[in-house]
């Protein structure tokens, strides 16, 4: 007998014996990321009992009718012999409410998904005694908390998803217990008015904060702590038509797609000194200053597109952000012209993808790509272009990936293309 064939044996057989431990309504597999993982579609503990070998959990998409519980008792995974889970995940079920006592027993639980149910409430305390519990997702519920008392105790959760859950309003009070949170989704809620609270210094620690898809109309300049930690802000899909003064001293990525802004100034990014990703795709934006990013130097991800903005784009606006790496300004469809004859003043040796397709652009000039040199991707498809001059592309002496798809070219017989994937 091979080796091969002795180590699948082995394997089916302990597949095979895993799952004829399980109780009913359950399927028992070992996990690919290591233990064993229990599927089930009920969970009872008068009629079912685990082996201890049980690591994870997984109970999902059972309707009302169905007939399993709307309720997590008292201990119910300890009775049901589940006392070394490490993750549990129920979703999309009918469970209603939570004994303060149901993960009671558990040490080793690290990992919690609750997404997509009926849950309404959950006792503060819950999770209290959950020492090693560090991510939490509670996303799709209809949560009704009492804002004006904590939402939950925890010294060891660093995630919190509470995104999708019909939230109107946030208090301080709400996240005053969770000392080690470092990720909080806020997501598609019904947040209007965020207020200042997040200065408090519960909030010092905060890392990575989503409240996109909200209906947030304003963002105070003083939102955060001056020893705020975040570096990552999420206002994707809001009302926002400024982002003028506010302070994020810390903030490295920040997304701002999809909301109101027609005008960036210099006053957009000021008090963001370190940031390196913005994204300002589908705004309605037609104007930006020449200094709307000297504050911003580190910055390396640039995302225009899908804006209003006419050509040539501003000459100094990037003269202060000589390690900008990705530029786009796709489907800006009346830029007609790219840069102006000069092209962007200040040096770009760090550019690698730039992308300018769909903006209408009429013709390239021959020094629209200096001080470019080192671009890898160039897109500059859907655009009408009809003749290009034969030393436009000449210095970019790292171009690999050229796409001149859904043009108006008549030739291209002006230039080498023996490095370079097109696609014309």
């Amino acid at each position: 007998m091979s080796n091969g064939t002795y180590l699948l044996l082995v394997a089916l057989l302990g597949a095979s014996l895993a799952d004829s431990t399980c109780p009913s309504q359950c399927s028992c597999t070992p996990n690919s990321s290591g233990g064993t993982i229990a599927r089930c579609t009920t969970l009872d503990a008068a009629e079912q009992q685990f082996n201890d070998n049980i690591q994870h959990l997984e109970v999902s998409n059972i309707a009302p009718q169905d007939g399993w519980l709307n309720t997590l008792e008292d201990r119910l995974f300890v009775d049901l012999g589940l006392s070394k889970l490490e993750s549990i995940k129920i979703t999309n079920t009918s469970l209603k409410s939570i004994d303060i006592n149901a993960f009671r027993g558990l040490p080793n639980l690290y990992d919690l998904v609750l997404s997509d149910n009926d849950i309404v409430t959950i006792d503060p305390d819950t999770f209290e005694f959950s020492t090693f519990l560090h991510r939490l997702v509670l996303a799709g519920n209809p949560l009704k908390p009492d804002v004006k008392k904590y939402f939950l105790k925890s010294e060891s959760l660093t995630e919190l998803d509470i995104s999708r859950c019909n939230l109107s309003r946030i208090t301080p009070e709400m996240f005053s217990e969770l000392d080690a949170l470092i990720f909080l989704n806020l997501a598609s809620n019904n947040l209007k008015d965020i207020g200042h609270f997040w200065r408090y210094k519960d909030f010092e620690f905060i890392e990575e904060l989503d409240l996109s898809d909200n209906q947030i109309q304003k963002i105070e300049s003083k939102i955060l702590s001056e020893h705020s930690e975040l570096a990552s802000l999420n206002l994707r899909k809001n009302l926002l038509e400024s982002f003028d003064f506010v302070d994020v001293p810390e903030l490295e990525e920040l997304d701002l797609s999809q909301n109101r802004f027609q005008e960036i100034s210099a006053n957009t990014f000021k008090n963001v000194p370190e940031v390196i990703h913005v994204n300002l795709s589908y705004n309605q934006i037609h104007f930006i200053a020449e200094d709307s990013f000297i504050h911003v130097p580190n910055l390396k991800h640039l995302d225009l597109s899908h804006n209003r903005i006419r050509g040539p784009l501003p000459v100094y606006m990037l003269q202060k952000n000589m390690d900008i790496e990705n530029l786009k300004l796709s489907g800006n469809k009346n830029m007609k012209v790219f840069t102006g004859e000069e092209g962007l003043s200040g040096q770009h040796n760090n550019l690698y993808t730039l992308d300018i397709s769909d903006c209408g652009l009429e013709k390239i000039s021959s020094k629209s790509f200096q001080r470019m040199e080192n671009i890898v991707s160039l897109n500059l498809s859907g655009n009408a272009i009809r003749m290009l001059n034969a030393d436009v592309f000449s210095k970019l002496r790292r171009l690999s990936m050229l796409d001149l798809s859904n043009n108006q070219l008549l030739t291209l017989n002006f230039f080498s293309l023996n490095r370079v994937n097109r696609s014309f």
